[in-house]
């Protein structure tokens, strides 16, 4: 019996086809999810600069008043726009002890620009004089902003 060589034909393929023959490839590592696209939050306020107009209601009253809630001592002030505050201190710097208070923004009332509260409660024991009347803008990064007025102790 004899045996017949036959002689190997040389095939060429091109990468196109190499890859359809191989189908869908796996790998042992995971392909990232592609980043879901999310809506940006809004830029954060920009810092309070500037406060302006403050207003003490009364700006005159008698040492040792005692404002109640049907006449309550009122402060307002302009706060310029500035929609970052968080926090507000009035304060009555070189009173002994010093008149302090702080408040949540809103523990007060805002129309507009302007921000106003009453505190009711508030008496003024030290000497008769005037004094200032210091009012802080608080924001959320510790940036403050001050203005002040006079209050007369009659």
């Amino acid at each position: 019996m004899k045996y017949l060589y036959a002689k190997p034909v040389m095939t060429t393929y091109h990468r196109e086809e190499i890859m359809e023959m191989m189908g869908p490839v796996k790998t042992q590592y995971a392909v990232a999810p592609e980043p879901e696209t999310q809506p940006q939050p809004p830029p954060p306020p920009p810092p309070c600069v500037s406060c302006a107009n403050v207003t003490a209601t009364p700006s005159a009253f008698l040492q040792g008043k005692t404002f109640d809630a049907s006449d309550p001592f009122q402060v307002s002030v302009d706060t310029g726009g500035c929609t970052a505050f968080q926090e507000v201190e009035i304060s009555i710097p070189g009173t002994s002890p010093i008149i302090f208070f702080q408040f949540d923004r809103a523990e007060g009332a805002e129309a507009g620009d302007i921000w106003s509260i009453d505190i009711v409660g508030f008496q003024f024991l030290d000497d008769r004089d005037e004094y200032p009347l210091v009012v802080t803008l608080l924001d959320g990064q510790g940036d403050s902003t001050s203005c002040e007025t006079i209050i007369v102790v009659e």
